[in-house]
């Protein structure tokens, strides 16, 4: 559920209808995805199903964006995002 937590903090602060208390409910929820998020990180960069090498190609793609959102709502460590689109670079076809 952390991408929906997510967009739900990045709406209700670009509304200006966020109250404290659902700030810090959301912004709790988004820092347990984010440490979940980690475990599923491979070495080299890029996401994996259970965290094993090699990482999937589509749930690399799909977690640079989903971070790039988060970084806008939740301070996280941007390398990861860094590592991610080393991957996905390095797999991306010379035909784009």
């Amino acid at each position: 559920m952390t991408y929906p937590n997510v967009l739900v903090m990045s709406y209700l602060k670009e509304s200006g209808r966020l109250t404290p208390e659902i700030g810090m409910r959301t912004e709790a929820a988004i820092a347990q995805g984010w440490q979940r998020i980690l475990s599923f990180e491979v070495s080299g960069g890029g996401f994996d199903w259970y965290g094993h090498a090699p990482a999937k190609t589509i749930l690399s793609a799909y977690g640079v964006m989903m971070l790039a959102d988060m970084n806008r709502v939740y301070p996280i460590d941007t390398r990861v995002i860094d590592r991610a689109k080393k991957l996905l670079e390095g797999r991306q076809n010379a035909d784009g």
